[in-house]
């Protein structure tokens, strides 16, 4: 998934100890009590909230954090220790022995490939030298002839990576790979693993637009997650709940500039080269946030028709697109969960 801003409505009033003072030798009461952690990875802001027990959460915070730098190491394509790096470094003939988890996330991609018939594709990275969205940022738009020269460098069916091997090789010098699309989701749910096994029940974690939050508060209410206004982010479309799934968005309003009245902007359509342009947001409700991360993308490219069409056909899964006129569309299953905000 990509980064993209939203309103995160997790109300987070504390619980204040109260009471009568008890003697050292009772036992005390456990509160739950909100604990938040803030910090940096794969390019974007991480929050962590926790309805818990504050001993549990501080360490269970760290090790998530631990976790994403770890990914990020591994996955990025900035670094040497990114194997989409040594990827792009391989020489004709070679092939690269992926880490387990590189396997995980490149066997995901290939399906959501496959499922949305291209518009999902971790070999849009060989566009990079055309478009600068992120920290090497500038308003460059490249001519068709100069889109004309990456382009069938473009597809999947560059890439030959053999399961059993666990080796990913390529039929030309010029196919990258970036994870961009899909990572961060997958390193949401490795974190919510963790904040489990400390046994943490009621909790959020956000990676820029991705998320995921489970258990109820205190007050007994949910977490909930507010759909942006792609053109006015900081007013919200609707509200959706969240309790053991995952929320999130792709928009063409994170990393844009518009010219001539055009916006363009860092998700790109690997069939045509150039900024998808058939949705302003997607975004993706589902039990797990790899999975959302990888279809929100799908979608935007895909377009409201087909998005829509690829949402209902993958189980438990619901969006709200805004396509490019504005027009908002919502699928079957998020019909009676989305609470629209009333027009002003």
């Amino acid at each position: 998934m990509t980064p993209a801003r939203l309103r995160i409505l997790a109300f987070t009033g504390l619980l204040q100890a109260c009471g009568t003072e008890k003697a050292p030798a009772e036992r005390q009461e456990v509160r739950e009590v909100l604990s938040e952690h803030r910090g940096h990875a794969m390019g974007t802001l991480l929050l962590f909230r926790a309805y818990d027990p504050r001993a549990k959460t501080g360490q269970a915070f760290a090790e998530a954090e631990a976790e994403f730098q770890r990914l990020d190491a591994l996955l990025t394509t900035w670094k040497p220790s990114g194997e989409p790096w040594q990827f792009a470094r391989l020489r004709p003939g070679e092939s690269l022995l992926l880490h387990q988890e590189t396997r995980e996330v490149l066997e995901a991609s290939l399906s959501w490939n496959r499922r949305s018939e291209g518009a999902f594709d971790v070999t849009f990275a060989t566009l990079s030298p055309l478009w600068k969205f992120d920290e090497d940022r500038n308003f460059h738009i490249p001519t068709k002839d100069e889109i004309g020269g990456f382009l069938p460098a473009v597809g999947a069916g560059h890439l030959t990576y053999d399961r059993v091997a666990g080796t990913l090789a390529r039929d030309d010098r010029r196919p990258q790979l970036s994870f961009g699309g899909i990572a961060k989701g997958y390193a949401v749910d490795r974190a919510a693993a963790i904040f489990a096994s400390f046994g943490l029940k009621t909790f959020l974690i956000q990676a820029g637009g991705d998320l995921y939050a489970t258990g109820e508060k205190p007050d007994g209410s949910p977490f909930s997650a507010a759909v942006a206004d792609p053109r006015n982010p900081e007013r919200t479309l609707g509200q959706l709940p969240l309790n053991k799934h995952a929320f999130s968005t792709a928009g063409d309003y994170a990393r844009s500039f518009v010219r001539d009245g055009r916006r363009y902007h860092h998700i790109l359509d690997p069939r045509t080269g150039s900024p998808a342009n058939a949705c302003q947001s997607v975004t993706v409700w589902t039990e797990t946030a790899f999975e959302a991360d990888g279809l929100d993308d799908a979608v935007f490219v895909l377009g409201p028709e087909k998005g829509l069409a690829l949402v209902e056909a993958t189980p438990g899964a619901g969006a709200v697109i805004v396509d490019a006129a504005g027009a908002i569309h919502v699928s079957e299953r998020l019909r009676g969960l989305l609470t629209l905000t009333p027009a002003r």
